[in-house]
C-alpha cells in the first residue's frame, strides 16, 4: 500500500505543478497581448507626436517669416514717423500761435473754439508732447514684442 500511496503523492504532485505551469503560460500570454496592446498605442502615440512636431516646425517657419515681414515693416515706418512728429510739432506750434492771435485780437477769433474745448485742445497737446518726449528718450521703443 506504500507504493501506491507514494506513486499517487508524485502522479499529485505532478499534476498539481502541470497546473500551475497552465496559469502561469495563461498569465504570460495575457501579459503579451497587454504588451503588443500597448506597444500599438506607444507607435500610435510617436507618430501623432511626430506630426504635431511637422506642424510646430511649419508654425516656427511661419511666425520666422511673420517676423521677418514685420522687422521690414518697422524700418520702412521709421522715417514716416520722424515725419509725423515733425508734422506733430507744426501743427502744434501752429495752433498756439493762433491760440496766442485769438487771445491777443479777441474780437478776431480764428479758432472759434469756446474756453472749454481750448482746455481740451491744450490738455491733448500735452499729452502729445509728453509722448513725443517719451519716444525721443527711448527710441524704437513699444514696438518690441
Amino acid at each position: 500500500m506504500k507504493p501506491v500511496m507514494i506513486s499517487f503523492l508524485a502522479l499529485w504532485t505532478l499534476a498539481g505543478s502541470g497546473c500551475i505551469v497552465g496559469e502561469i503560460r495563461d498569465e504570460l500570454v495575457r501579459i503579451n497581448e497587454q504588451m503588443q496592446t500597448i506597444d500599438g498605442q506607444l507607435t500610435e502615440l510617436n507618430e501623432r507626436r511626430l506630426a504635431a512636431l511637422d506642424r510646430m516646425a511649419s508654425i516656427d517657419t511661419s511666425l520666422t517669416s511673420i517676423d521677418d515681414d514685420l522687422t521690414a515693416v518697422r524700418e520702412r515706418l521709421g522715417p514716416i514717423q520722424e515725419s509725423l512728429e515733425s508734422v506733430d510739432g507744426s501743427l502744434v506750434s501752429l495752433r498756439q500761435t493762433i491760440n496766442n492771435i485769438d487771445s491777443t485780437i479777441p474780437f478776431l477769433r480764428i479758432t472759434g473754439d469756446d474756453k472749454e474745448a481750448k482746455e481740451q485742445l491744450d490738455e491733448r497737446e500735452a499729452e502729445q508732447q509728453q509722448q513725443r518726449e517719451e519716444r525721443q528718450q527711448n527710441p524704437g521703443g513699444g514696438g518690441d514684442r
